[in-house]
C-alpha cells in the first residue's frame, strides 16, 4: 500500500489541500460564469539584433535589412559582438563589407524576425563559405558565446572564391570602341567581362606572403653566424622547399643567441612563436618592421635560449591577411643535441675517531662539470633511535672540475660530540649543482651510518691503580680573616679557594697538573626584613690517590674527604653581628 507523505506543510496549506481534494471528489464541476471577455495585451515593440564575429577574420561592417552594425567586429574574431539595434520585423537580408574599400556582399535572407524578441546574427566560416546564423536570445546578460539559453533558428551561407578586396581593373580586349559596342549585344556577356556563377563572389586581393625567413645562431669568435636553414614549406601554407633539420651541439646551461628575420606582404596581423618539444611555447617580441620599396615589410630580432636537454626548437611565423583571405604559415626547426654532466653523490666517508665526514661526487655524464660551476649540499643529521635532529647545515663546493667518469671530493664537515650518544645516525642530503648558468635537476639522498663501539671494563683494582697516580688538596674559604664577633662590613673574600692536583712521575715524585683558584660566592637568605649571608671558613680536604675513585650501582664516583676538625667551618653575618657555627 502506497502512502503520500507531506513534510513541513503549514496547517493552513494542509487544510486547503484537503478541501480541494474533497471538493474534486465530492462536488460536480462548476460551470464557467458569464462575464466580459478579456483580450491579452499584444506587444508591438519591434525586434532587435546584435552581430557576433566568430568567423576568424576581421569584418568591417554588417547590414541586417537596412541597419548597419560594425562596433567591435574588427577588434577580434572569436566572439566580439555589437550592441543590440532595432531591425524590421519579418525577413531581413544580411550583407557584409570586409573592409572600407570593398563592396557589400550579400549572404542571403534571415527571418522571420518577430516583435518583442531579441536576436543575434552569428558570423562563422565553414570551409570556403561565410555563413550567417540566426539565434534567438532569451537572456541578453551573458555574452553570446557564454549564453547556454541561445537557440539557433536558421542560417544562410555564401561561397567565397578568394579574399575580399577592391575590384579588378577592366580587362582590355584589344577591340575598337565600335567593335566593342557591337559585341555587347542584349543577352550576351560583354567581351572581357568576368563571369560569376550564382551564389559566388569573385574577389581580387592577393594572398598574404611570408618569405625570406631565416634562423641564425650567433657563435662568438667564429665570424659570420651560420645560416640555420632556408624557408621551409608547410603543406598547404607558405612557400619554399622541404629540407633536413640542422643540429646544434651545445652544453647544458649554455645560452644560445639566435638572429631571426622574415619579410611579409599583404599581412594584417602576425603571430611569431617558438615551440618546444614539451608543448610549451613563447612569443618573442619581433620589433618594428622596416618598410621595403616593393610594399613588403622586413622584420629582424634576437632571442636567447638556454639549453637544458635534447630538444627540437621550432621557429614559427603565422600571417593573416585582411578580410577572409585566411592565413599562411612558415616555420623552421633546429635540433639541439645537449651534452650534460650527470652527478651522483657517493656514500659519505665517516671517521668515527675524528667525527669527520667527507663527501665525494662522481660524474657519469657526457661532458665535464666545469670549474665555473658550484655544488651545494644541504644536509641534516639525525640520531637513531629517536629520530632526533643533531645538526642541519650546508656545504658549498666551488672551483671543482669533475671530468667524465671521474670522482672528486666536494668537502669535509665535522659532526658535533652529541653524535656519540647514538648507536646510528641518519643523514639526509639534497644536492644542487649549477652548470654554466643553469642548475641541474635537484637530487635527494639518505645515508645511514652505524658508529663503531668499543667495550672497556673498569673494576676496583684498575681504579686503585689509576687513583694511586693522583694526589692533591682542596681548600674552600670565602670568609675573610681578621673579623671579630661583631663587624659592620661583610667578611667576604672571593679568591681564597683553590684546587691542587698532582700526578706521580717515574722518578717517584709528583708533577703538578692543576693548580687554580676556584670562584665561590656566598649564600644569602632573608626573613622578616633581616638579611643574612653564609660563608665557608677554611674548609680543607686531602685527595688520597689510592681511594680517589670508586664504583657504586654501576656508576663511577669520586671520593674527597674534607677535614672538619676545626671549631667552625661555616660563618653567618647578619648586619649587626657575626654568628659562629660549626
Amino acid at each position: 500500500m502506497k502512502s503520500l507523505v507531506l513534510k513541513n506543510l503549514p496547517i493552513i496549506t494542509f487544510f486547503t489541500f484537503m478541501l480541494s481534494v474533497s471538493a474534486s471528489f465530492g462536488a460536480p464541476p462548476a460551470k464557467p460564469s458569464a462575464g466580459p471577455k478579456v483580450e491579452p495585451v499584444k506587444c508591438t515593440t519591434p525586434p532587435d539584433t546584435q552581430v557576433v564575429n566568430n568567423a576568424g577574420v576581421k569584418i568591417h561592417q554588417v547590414k541586417v535589412g537596412n541597419v548597419i552594425l560594425q562596433e567591435n567586429l574588427s577588434t577580434c574574431t572569436d566572439g566580439c559582438s555589437t550592441g543590440f539595434k532595432t531591425v524590421n520585423k519579418g525577413q531581413n537580408q544580411v550583407a557584409v563589407k570586409m573592409n572600407s574599400t570593398s563592396a557589400w556582399v550579400s549572404l542571403g535572407s534571415l527571418g522571420k524576425f518577430e516583435e518583442c524578441t531579441h536576436y543575434a546574427v552569428n558570423l562563422i566560416k565553414k570551409d570556403k563559405k561565410l555563413c550567417a546564423e540566426l539565434f534567438l536570445r532569451k537572456n541578453t546578460d551573458p555574452t553570446f558565446n557564454n549564453d547556454p539559453t541561445k537557440q539557433k533558428m536558421r542560417e544562410t551561407c555564401q561561397t567565397m572564391t578568394t579574399i575580399t578586396g577592391p575590384e579588378k581593373p577592366a580587362v582590355s580586349t584589344g577591340m575598337t570602341p565600335a567593335a566593342q559596342a557591337r559585341a555587347n549585344l542584349p543577352g550576351q556577356t560583354p567581351a572581357g567581362a568576368v563571369t560569376q556563377k550564382p551564389g559566388q563572389m569573385q574577389m581580387s586581393l592577393p594572398k598574404p606572403v611570408i618569405e625570406n625567413v631565416f634562423f641564425k645562431r650567433t657563435i662568438p669568435g667564429e665570424g659570420d653566424p651560420t645560416m640555420m636553414s632556408a624557408p621551409a614549406r608547410i603543406p598547404g601554407t607558405g612557400s619554399g622547399s622541404a629540407e633536413s633539420v640542422p643540429t646544434i651541439r651545445a652544453e647544458y646551461g649554455e645560452r644560445l643567441t639566435f638572429n631571426c628575420g622574415f619579410t611579409t606582404k599583404n599581412v594584417e596581423s602576425l603571430l611569431v612563436r617558438f615551440v618546444y618539444d614539451n608543448g610549451n611555447h613563447s612569443n618573442p617580441s619581433y620589433g618594428t618592421p622596416r618598410d621595403l620599396p616593393d610594399g613588403k615589410k622586413q622584420y629582424w630580432f634576437q632571442t636567447n635560449h638556454i639549453v637544458r636537454e635534447d630538444e627540437l626548437l621550432t621557429f614559427r611565423v603565422i600571417g593573416t591577411a585582411p578580410g577572409l583571405g585566411g592565413t599562411t604559415q612558415v616555420e623552421k626547426q633546429v635540433r639541439i643535441d645537449s651534452r650534460s654532466p650527470v652527478l651522483e653523490l657517493r656514500h659519505p666517508e665517516f671517521n668515527d675517531d675524528t667525527r669527520e665526514v667527507t663527501f665525494r661526487v662522481k660524474n657519469t655524464g657526457d661532458m665535464a662539470f666545469p670549474s665555473s660551476g658550484e655544488i651545494i649540499l644541504n644536509y641534516e643529521v639525525k640520531g637513531m633511535p629517536g629520530n632526533e635532529s643533531i645538526v642541519r647545515s650546508a656545504l658549498l663546493g666551488r672551483n671543482i672540475t669533475i671530468n667524465r667518469d671521474h670522482i672528486a671530493p666536494i668537502g669535509t664537515i665535522t659532526l658535533p660530540d652529541t653524535v656519540l650518544n647514538y648507536d646510528r645516525i641518519e643523514m639526509a642530503v639534497t644536492m644542487r649543482a649549477k652548470c654554466n648558468i643553469e642548475y641541474l635537476p635537484e637530487k635527494n639522498y639518505t645515508f645511514n651510518h652505524s658508529q663503531e663501539t668499543h667495550t672497556f671494563t673498569i673494576d676496583e683494582n684498575l681504579l686503585r691503580v689509576v687513583g694511586g697516580l693522583f694526589s692533591g688538596n682542596v681548600r674552600i674559604n670565602t670568609f675573610e680573616d681578621g673579623h671579630g664577633d661583631r663587624s659592620d662590613t661583610q667578611p667576604f673574600t672571593a679568591d681564597d679557594s683553590r684546587l691542587v692536583l698532582n700526578v706521580r712521575n717515574t722518578r717517584g715524585g709528583s708533577t703538578p697538573v692543576f693548580n687554580q683558584a676556584i670562584p665561590i660566592s656566598w649564600y644569602r637568605f632573608g626573613s622578616d626584613g633581616v638579611e643574612a649571608y653564609v660563608y665557608i671558613d677554611d674548609l680543607t680536604a686531602r685527595i688520597d690517590g689510592t681511594n680517589l675513585f670508586f664504583i657504586r650501582d654501576g656508576k663511577l664516583g669520586l671520593r674527597i674527604t674534607f677535614n672538619c676538625s676545626a671549631s667552625k667551618e661555616i660563618e653567618v653575618w647578619a648586619r649587626d653581628a657575626i654568628a659562629k657555627c660549626w
